[in-house]
């Protein structure tokens, strides 16, 4: 996958953490579409209504543990990137596709973007957001 077709979510809570994960989102070689949710009704609503491929979530955002849950739960094919402050938050991401700890490398997030959305780990998952359904 070299062009950009992935719908993404990301939900921090709002701050400098946000602002700079969009600026750098924006420029991610897969990222098509970036929606921005600042509260858990908000990433619920649009998970529901935009199936996102991507979200990314920071462990500190309100309600994230339960969010990951549902979300695994209601939209099994989409993957999630935690984003942590310590070590001792990983045993907690048991929901997250991969998880980074905060004060990473922006080549490393598009790394692990793109172990994510290789083919060996999508071949068998719809394409996301596709137009028939299947």
């Amino acid at each position: 996958m070299t062009s950009k077709s992935v719908l993404a979510l990301i939900a921090v809570v709002p701050h400098t953490l946000q602002n700079g994960l969009m600026a750098l989102m924006t420029t991610a070689p897969l990222i098509s579409t970036l929606l921005v949710a600042e509260d858990a009704s908000s990433v619920s609503r649009m998970v529901k209504d935009h199936c996102p491929a991507l979200i990314v979530m920071d462990m500190d955002f309100p309600g994230a543990q339960m969010l990951l849950e549902q979300i695994k739960s209601s939209s099994p094919f989409t993957r999630c990137i935690l984003l942590v402050d310590s070590v001792d938050q990983i045993k907690d991401a048991e929901n997250a596709d991969a998880v980074l700890m905060k004060g990473f490398a922006a080549e490393k997030l598009f790394e692990t973007i793109e172990t994510l959305f290789s083919p060996g780990e999508t071949e068998s998952q719809p394409e996301p957001n596709s137009e028939d359904g299947s």
